[in-house]
């Protein structure tokens, strides 16, 4: 018999989902990252990732860690059958989520725009990088004082910025589709509607688990 309840699995199946276009593009652009050389890039736009790699490396790895725990983390049933784990891996999320927020930032400032990136898009990557390390912070000190209902709600922010690229990702693919048209200008749009649309999410979801199931607590917490 499964230590988890079958129902339990649909959180952590439809958090996967979520994350799936992410994480899938960070494998392809790491293994473009490790097969491509600079003689051998295609597009001069994206030289710089192979001139320093490591922010967006960091970004990637960092990003993606933080992800697949967080399907662990925001299970009620998984995370309380983990014991200390929890608290354990959770710690080495958070490191992993400061590092891609503030990767992301150093990305925005030292990696130079290619054509189709729009000056409202870096600022927006920028706002928000700087968002989600501020929500990180506002989460630990949360946990610190054991307000274990904030820090879930700063998580549930983390999360939702984290994840913002799979909501980008799809408004950009389904645009495209139905216009034909791909401008900076649309990408531009697109992911602006995707942060808000994640970061509105958050927060409706965190109303509604504030509501019908304050959080409590483990005794290992």
């Amino acid at each position: 018999m499964s230590l988890i309840p079958t129902r339990a699995w649909r959180t952590p199946f439809l958090l996967f989902l979520i994350i799936l276009l992410p994480l899938a593009t960070s494998a392809m652009r790491t293994q473009w990252m490790m097969t491509t050389t600079p003689d051998t890039v295609g597009d001069p736009n994206f030289l710089h990732f192979l001139e320093l790699p490591l922010p967006i490396l960091s970004h990637m790895i960092g990003g993606s860690f933080f992800c697949l725990v967080a399907i662990l983390q925001f299970t009620p049933e998984i995370r309380n059958s983990l014991g200390l784990w929890h608290r354990r891996i959770g710690r080495f999320a958070v490191y992993a989520a400061m590092v891609a927020a503030l990767s992301g930032v150093w990305m925005v400032i030292y990696y130079p725009a290619n054509p189709m990136t729009h000056p409202a898009m870096s600022i927006g990557r920028f706002i928000f990088g700087c968002l989600m390390a501020l929500a990180i912070i506002q989460s630990m000190i949360a946990v610190g004082r054991r307000d274990f209902t904030n820090h879930r709600a700063w998580m549930f922010r983390t999360f939702s910025i984290a994840t913002a690229g799979a909501t980008q990702g799809i408004l950009i693919l389904a645009t495209n589709a139905i216009t034909g048209i791909m401008t900076a200008d649309s990408i531009a749009i697109m992911a602006w509607a995707g942060w808000i649309i994640n970061s509105t999410a958050a927060e409706i979801l965190i109303r509604r688990a504030n509501r019908t199931a304050p959080y409590r607590a483990p005794k290992y917490a």
